[in-house]
């Protein structure tokens, strides 16, 4: 993208001003970013909250535990199938808490009302 030597002033209201900072402070962006994205046409969405991040940490502690898990019994030519089904519900569970995460930040028309089967 090009330089941005183009500028112009913007007057508002301080309700406007409050409605507009409560609108970038939902997301990662900058005030001038907002509207650069806003005037581009992008649906701008809400930043992830803190459940979100912590899902995929759950997320990538289970599949790294079952992937070491499928390594020692290919290698023993065992399986702990109690171990095995408890981790697969885990990742279950997990997934469904961030389908609904997920959810939480679409829009009504997109939101998906079915759960992973256990």
């Amino acid at each position: 993208m090009g330089a941005r030597n183009c500028g112009f002033v913007l007057r508002l209201t301080a309700e406007e001003l409050a409605h507009l900072d409560a609108m970038v402070a939902r997301t990662n962006l900058s005030r001038e970013e907002f509207l650069r994205k806003m005037i581009a046409g992008y649906t701008i969405v809400e930043k992830p909250d803190i459940d979100y991040f912590e899902v995929i940490r759950q997320l990538r502690y289970i599949g790294n535990n079952l992937r070491q898990m499928a390594i020692r019994a290919h290698a023993l030519y065992l399986i702990d199938a109690d171990r095995v089904m408890q981790r697969t519900d885990e990742v279950i569970a997990i997934t469904n808490q961030l389908a609904a995460a997920v959810n939480r930040h679409l829009p009504p028309a997109q939101k998906r009302k079915e759960k992973i089967q256990e």
